[in-house]
């Protein structure tokens, strides 16, 4: 039988009889703001319970101040989650019928700008379903499984998290973690997006979903860049030019493509999809969409806001987004790995890994990286590339230079055992 929302909202409040099933409800999204009913006032009722709770040391108000106060009788006990996901259901179907209201009039007179407003709107409603809250006291034990995890990785040899594909930090174990956002950054055509492809198909190689989102590139042109890459991982050999012109030999690509078929773990996602430059809301939307474990984003300053009234310069775009992308990361448990120019002067030299202060709007990208990666060309060497790590949270900088073999035709990308010393 269906309840009513007085009813829904009364047994809901009425299972609120510890701190626990408070700390439950709010770590589960549920707000004053939930609740419709106005007499009683169960918002009202929900505040006042949780303001008790915080002025009395987790001690909530008995049942004799709430109907004196508020008019309110508690029901019997009840499924606690099982009100809680319902309240929460009925409120994102509420939020999501006037966000569809209030744009519908505009879609006449601006249908791309009111579309491109639900679709931002409502991506981010999504990610209200649940909050996601740590107790490091009260969960302590919890961060035990992961020590023993890591330290059974370290006796095998395993990479704790997910494989860089590169030595320096996969031979440390300094595998990419949930909730990281990584910038790898660099001039123009150093290769930072054969870099990325590099990272998506280790990651896939690991049995991870990869998400690849192409601001730049079409879905054609990356796979093709995938082919050459993934071909390399499994020590064969597609050379990305002769796939391009079609020199290669047709029988041995059509197996290779026919080997691919049997997953469906690395999407990728051009502006072909939306007609219109992607933007930040866009990434949310699709990651949410498709779940992957890591999320590529092939021009991190090639991203636009979705919100057709913004007036933010670029560099407030992009510390806005970086942000976002951050808090996606840690929301959704996943790795975001984005690719950023440096900044004009560092093309002056392109042979040494530009610093911290050379990313493009530094101080904003910067700031919410956990790892930023520096690329370089090398000099008198054009299968040579070159990178450092400026920044590592929860590690040590990589200050002396790296060497990658670099020949991206047939894919081949990977650290050189020594570490360059010239200029």
């Amino acid at each position: 039988m269906m309840m009513t929302p007085s009813e829904l909202e009364t047994r809901l409040l009425s299972c609120v009889r510890s701190i626990e099933d408070l700390l439950y409800c709010e770590e589960h999204g549920i707000t004053p703001e939930s609740f419709i009913v106005t007499e009683p006032d169960h918002g009202a009722v929900f505040k006042y319970i949780q303001d008790h709770s915080r002025a009395h040391s987790g001690i909530l108000p008995t049942d004799e101040d709430l109907e004196s106060l508020y008019e309110f009788t508690r029901s019997g006990k009840g499924d606690l989650p099982s009100y809680v996901q319902k309240v929460r259901e009925e409120e994102l179907g509420r939020r999501a019928r006037v966000i569809l209201l209030q744009e519908i009039e505009h879609l006449d007179e601006s249908p791309e700008g009111a579309i491109n407003n639900i679709v931002a709107s409502l991506a981010s409603l999504k990610t209200g379903t649940r909050r996601r809250v740590a107790f490091l006291d009260r969960d302590a034990p919890e961060r035990l499984v992961e020590f023993d995890e890591a330290t059974r990785l370290a006796k095998e040899g395993g990479v704790i998290g997910i494989p860089t594909g590169l030595r320096s930090f996969d031979m440390q174990l300094l595998g990419f973690k949930p909730g990281e956002l990584v910038i790898v950054m660099g001039s123009t055509g150093v290769g930072k997006s054969w870099m990325l492809m590099k990272m998506g198909a280790t990651a896939y190689e690991n049995n991870r979903k990869v998400l690849l989102i192409s601001p730049e590139l079409t879905n054609g042109e990356q796979g093709l860049r995938l082919d050459a890459v993934l071909s390399s991982e499994r020590k064969l050999q597609l050379s990305n030019s002769e796939l391009l012109t079609g020199q290669a030999k047709r029988p041995e690509y059509e197996a290779w493509l026919n080997s691919l078929t049997a997953r469906s773990e690395f999407i990728c996602v051009d502006s072909s999809d939306t007609g219109r430059s992607l933007s930040f809301e866009d990434v949310w939307r699709y990651t949410l969409e498709f779940k992957p474990d890591v999320c590529l984003v092939d021009g991190l300053h090639l991203l636009t806001s979705s919100d057709s009234k913004s007036s933010l310069a670029g560099w407030e775009m992009l510390k806005e987004g970086s942000m976002f992308l951050k808090a996606l990361a840690q929301q959704e448990g996943l790795v975001i790995i984005c690719a950023t120019q440096a900044v004009r002067g560092a093309a002056q030299d392109q042979t040494v890994p530009p610093g911290l202060s050379q990313i493009s709007y530094a101080f904003s990208i910067g700031e919410a990286a956990d790892r930023v990666i520096s690329m370089s060309r090398m000099k008198g060497n054009e299968f040579g590339r070159r990178y450092s790590v400026p920044k590592l949270r929860g590690g040590k900088e990589i200050v002396e230079w790296r060497d990658l073999h670099w020949d991206v035709d047939v894919g081949s990308i990977y650290e050189e055992d020594s570490v360059p010393t010239d200029f």
